[in-house]
Order: structure tokens, then C-alpha cells, then sequence
């Protein structure tokens, strides 16, 4: 039997914007790398993760909201973590 504990939160409006901005980048990110993926598909090429996780730093050229500080190279290869 798995329990679990929920917690409420009530965050400043600092660091609702900085929660708001993050969601908002991981947001636009997966977005462009799921149209890549799809683009791919139509053409009959197979993307692997580390294609993809190679486009990345290409995309923070794009868009300079994944230059932040969220998305500096996670060791487990998580892209996206709230802080």
C-alpha cells in the first residue's frame, strides 16, 4: 500500500512568475521538439534521444527564456524540473 502526504503551498508572487516562466519554457520547448519529431516522422527519419537532446542547444539560440538557468545540463537527463 503506497501512502502519500499532500502538501499545500502558497508561493510569493516571485516565485509564482519564476514557476509561471519555467512551465512556460518547458512548455515551449516540448512543443518544438515534438513538431521536430513529427516533422521526422513524415519524412521517414527515426530522431533518437540524443539526437534530440542535441538540438537543445540550437533552441536556447532560438529562444533565450531556456538560457535561464533551468535547463544548464541535468546529469540524469531531466530537462524540466521545477525548482
Amino acid at each position: 500500500m503506497i501512502i502519500s502526504c499532500k502538501y499545500p503551498i502558497f508561493p510569493n508572487k516571485i516565485t509564482q512568475w519564476k514557476l509561471a516562466e519555467n512551465l512556460d519554457a518547458c512548455r515551449w520547448l516540448y512543443n518544438r521538439l515534438l513538431q521536430d519529431l513529427n516533422e521526422a516522422k513524415e519524412k521517414d527519419i527515426k530522431l533518437r534521444t540524443y539526437e534530440t537532446q542535441n538540438m537543445i542547444p540550437s533552441l536556447k539560440l532560438e529562444n533565450p527564456k531556456l538560457n535561464l538557468g533551468l535547463f544548464q545540463g541535468s546529469s540524469d537527463g531531466e530537462l524540466c524540473s521545477l525548482v
